[in-house]
């Protein structure tokens, strides 16, 4: 039994999964753009303080829901047919 069964997940957690949903949506919508457009567009800026643009960028590469275009782009991942 987990310690968190029956609480609903932090604040913090859930803003952070909706910002990684968030790029993925966009760059699907949009296809590769630059890291300030994809800022941009994601709207970032607006995010609650526990969702910084850098920490969930990084998690969503890191997880391979987007993708590095040689440092300067970002796609979408690669979908599984």
């Amino acid at each position: 039994m987990s310690a968190q069964e029956g609480h609903p997940p932090h604040p913090s957690a859930t803003h952070y999964e909706a910002g990684v949903q968030r790029l993925e949506r966009v760059l699907r919508g949009y296809g590769p753009l630059t890291r300030e457009t994809l800022c941009d567009l994601a709207g970032a800026r607006a995010w609650p303080d526990g969702a910084t643009f850098d920490a969930v960028l990084a998690d969503a590469l890191g997880s391979g829901r987007v993708r590095s275009l040689g440092g300067v782009l970002f796609g979408p991942a690669d979908r599984a047919a």
